[in-house]
């Protein structure tokens, strides 16, 4: 909390002393309140980051799984064609 202290040789001043305090006061009760909004909205940041990096993972981990069967379709394919590719120049021999 920050403090405040006004002399002055002339004149009684403890009311606008007391009116600084108050609001010095309303102000660190503010400053305080948006901190607990800062660590609210910070917390409510990590989960949701936590929560797109979780599914992050599981897109790569399935990427990775539908490229391995990629990978065995396409050899598959490529058999398929070798095996016609042989049938039709039989076929052409005859």
């Amino acid at each position: 909390m920050r403090t405040l202290i006004i002399t002055s040789l002339l004149g009684d001043y403890s009311g606008i002393a007391e009116e600084v305090e108050k609001q010095l006061q309303y102000q660190d009760k503010k400053q305080e309140s948006d901190e607990v909004v800062s660590i609210h909205q910070f917390d409510m940041l990590s989960r949701s980051y936590d929560a797109k990096f979780d599914e992050c993972e599981k897109l790569k981990a399935r990427n990775q799984e539908l490229e391995k069967s990629n990978i065995k379709l396409m050899e598959t394919v490529n058999k398929y064609r070798y095996f016609i590719e042989c049938q039709r120049n039989e076929i052409d021999k005859l």
